[in-house]
C-alpha cells in the first residue's frame, strides 16, 4: 500500500517533469527504480542500524542524564526513522540528481568490490568527520564569541544610523 501512495505521488511529479525535459513518464519511472535499486545497494539496513545505533549514542552522548531512556531513543528513530522511508527518500534524491547513465555508473561502481568497502565503511568515515569537525569547532569556540560581538556592534551602529 504504501508503495502505491509513493507511485501515485510521483506521477504528478513525474508528469511535471516530463513537460520540462522531454522524459517520458516511464522513463522517469525507470530511473526512479533505478535509483531505489542503487540506494538500497549503498543504504544496506544493517547499516541503516548502525546509524541509528550511532544517532543513539551521540544524542546520549551530548546529554547523558538522558541514559535511562536509551531504548525510546532506539525505537523513536528505529520508528520514524525506518530504512523503507530513508531509501525512498535517498532514491528520490538520486533521481533528481542523477540520469540514467549516471546511476548505472553509480551502481556499476556501488556493486564492484570497492565500492562495497567504501558502502561497508561510508557511516564510519561520515562519523569521523563529523568528530573532526565538532572537535575543530570546540577547539575554536573562543574566537566565534569577538566575531558575534563584532557583528552585533556593526548591525547596532548601523540601525543607529538609519
Amino acid at each position: 500500500m504504501k508503495w502505491l501512495v509513493v507511485l501515485l505521488c510521483l506521477s504528478s511529479v513525474l508528469l511535471h517533469a516530463e513537460e520540462n525535459t522531454g522524459d517520458t513518464e516511464i522513463d522517469k519511472y525507470d530511473d526512479l527504480m533505478l535509483a531505489l535499486e542503487l540506494a538500497k545497494i549503498i543504504h544496506s539496513p544493517q547499516t541503516h542500524e548502525e546509524m541509528i545505533k550511532q544517532i543513539v549514542d551521540d544524542t546520549i552522548k551530548g546529554a547523558p542524564h538522558m541514559e535511562p531512556f536509551r531504548k525510546v531513543f532506539q525505537e523513536f528513530y528505529s520508528e520514524y526513522v525506518h530504512y523503507d522511508f530513508v531509501v525512498e527518500d535517498v532514491a528520490l534524491i538520486y533521481s533528481e540528481l542523477f540520469d540514467k547513465d549516471d546511476l548505472l555508473e553509480l551502481k556499476k561502481f556501488h556493486t564492484s568490490e570497492v565500492g562495497q568497502k567504501f558502502n561497508k565503511n561510508a557511516s564510519a568515515i561520515q562519523m569521523s568527520m563529523l568528530e573532526a569537525n565538532m572537535e575543530r569547532m570546540a577547539n575554536n569556540m573562543q574566537y566565534l564569541q569577538p566575531m558575534l560581538e563584532e557583528e552585533a556592534a556593526r548591525l547596532k551602529s548601523l540601525s543607529e544610523a538609519n
